[in-house]
C-alpha cells in the first residue's frame, strides 16, 4: 500500500544499473511511497522487455538523445577536461592521457593543451566550467524527453549515468521544468577516472565515504549539496540465496570439473586496456599444466562482450572455458541481464578459488562472494 503520493523517475542506460532495478528491493520500496517510472535504454529491445515484466513500475524506452555539436560545445568540453586534468594531475587520468589518448589525439585537440595549461595555472577551472554549464544548458538534446516530462512531471529524477552520453541530455530539461535531480555515482572510481560532470545536480548518491571525499575535493561545489552514502546497491543481489547454485550444478553448466580448483579471469572494459592477451597467456599455461591441476574460466565484460574471443580459447579446452553472453552483437545500451545471467554472474564468483582482473570492480565481487 502506498503511504505517500510521490512520482519517481529512474533512469538507466546500463545493464549494471538494470540489475538494481530488476533484482533488488529498490523499486518495490519506492512503489510503497508513490508511482515509479523507469526510462531504460534496454527496454526497447524485444528480448529485454521480458525481463521488465515483473517490475512494479511503468517502464518506457529511453528517449532519443541528440549529440552536442562539435563546435563550440564538444570542443569547449575537451578544453574543460584538460584544464581540470592539469589542475589536479590525477594519476589515472594523466596515465591514460600519456599512454593512450595522446597517441590518437588530432591536431585540433592537441591545440587545446597550451591554453588549458595557462587556465589551470591561474586556477580558472571553476569559472570555465560554470560558463560551460550555462552554454550546455541552452542546447536542446531531446524533444521527446521534454514532451514526456511535461505530460507526466516527476517529483524527482534519479540519474544513474551522469558520466554517460544519454542521461545528461535529460538534465537541462529537468532544470527548466524545476524538477529536482539526483546523480548516482555508479562505481567506486568514477569521480577520478571519468570525464567531468559539468551539470550540478541537487543531490548525490555514492558508494562510500572515500567517494564522498573525492566528490567534495574534485567537485568543490558539492560541499553545499546533500551527498548520501548508501553502499553499492548492485551487490545486494549477492545476499539473495535464490540465485545460488551448488558447485556441481555450476560446473556442469560451464563444462568444468567440480573436483578441481577454478581460476576466473575477469576481463575488464576494452575502453581501458585490451587485456585479453593476459587471459590467453594464462590459458596456455593452464592447459600445459604449469599451474598444476587447475582449470580456467574466462569471463568477458558483460557490457562489451561481442563474442570476438570465441576462437581464442578453443584450443585450450577442456581445461579452459569461455563464458558467453546472449547480448553479443547488441548495442551497449540495449543490453540487460535475465535471471539466468544473474545466476551465472553470482556463482562465477561464489565458486572461484582465485579471481584475476586488471583494475576492475569485480575485485569487490570476488571479495564478497568467494567461498560464500
Amino acid at each position: 500500500m502506498k503511504t505517500d503520493d510521490y512520482n519517481f523517475l529512474l533512469l538507466s542506460t546500463s545493464l549494471l544499473v538494470d540489475r538494481i532495478y530488476l533484482y533488488t528491493d529498490l523499486v518495490n520500496k519506492l512503489s510503497e511511497k508513490g508511482d515509479v517510472n523507469i526510462w531504460a535504454s534496454s527496454y526497447e529491445n524485444t528480448d529485454s522487455e521480458l525481463s521488465w515484466q515483473e517490475v512494479k513500475a511503468t517502464i518506457e524506452s529511453f528517449p532519443e538523445i541528440k549529440p552536442f555539436k562539435e563546435i563550440p560545445y564538444n570542443y569547449l568540453r575537451r578544453l574543460n577536461e584538460f584544464v581540470w586534468d592539469y589542475r589536479y594531475l590525477l594519476p589515472s587520468r594523466m596515465s591514460m592521457m600519456n599512454h593512450v589518448r595522446n597517441k590518437t589525439a588530432t591536431l585540433p585537440i592537441r591545440a587545446l593543451k597550451p591554453p588549458a595549461s595557462v587556465l589551470s595555472f591561474f586556477k580558472m577551472e571553476r569559472v570555465l566550467e560554470n560558463n560551460l554549464e550555462k552554454l550546455m544548458l541552452s542546447y536542446p538534446r531531446s524533444e521527446e524527453a521534454e514532451k514526456r516530462l511535461k505530460q507526466n512531471k516527476p517529483d524527482v529524477i534519479l540519474s544513474t549515468g551522469p558520466f554517460q552520453f544519454e542521461q545528461p541530455g535529460i538534465f537541462p530539461i529537468a532544470k527548466r521544468l524545476k524538477i529536482p535531480t539526483i546523480a548516482y555515482i555508479p562505481s567506486w572510481d568514477n569521480v577520478t577516472t571519468k570525464n567531468r560532470m559539468v551539470y550540478k545536480y541537487d543531490a548525490y548518491i555514492v558508494w562510500n565515504d572515500k567517494t564522498k571525499e573525492e566528490l567534495n575535493e574534485f567537485y568543490p561545489y558539492t560541499k553545499d549539496y546533500p551527498i548520501y552514502t548508501v553502499g553499492a546497491p548492485q551487490f545486494d543481489i549477492f545476499r539473495q540465496e535464490r540465485f545460488y547454485q551448488s558447485k556441481a550444478d555450476f560446473c556442469h553448466q560451464q563444462n568444468l570439473n567440480p573436483e578441481l580448483p577454478i581460476i576466473v579471469y575477469a576481463i575488464g572494459s576494452p575502453n581501458f586496456l585490451k587485456e585479453h592477451h593476459g587471459a590467453v597467456e594464462l590459458a596456455k599455461r593452464v592447459s600445459q599444466g604449469k599451474l598444476g591441476e587447475v582449470q580456467l574460466l574466462v569471463r568477458p565484460h558483460p557490457i562489451h562482450d561481442n563474442a570476438e574471443m570465441s576462437d581464442l580459447f578453443d584450443s585450450y579446452k577442456p581445461e579452459v572455458q569461455l563464458q558467453k553472453t546472449p547480448n553479443a552483437g547488441k548495442s551497449l545500451t540495449l543490453r540487460t541481464q535475465d535471471e539466468m545471467q544473474i545466476i551465472e554472474w553470482v556463482n562465477t564468483f561464489r565458486h572461484a578459488d582465485v579471481v584475476i582482473n586488471l583494475s576492475s570492480t569485480v575485485t569487490v565481487d570476488a571479495a564478497i562472494l568467494i567461498n560464500r
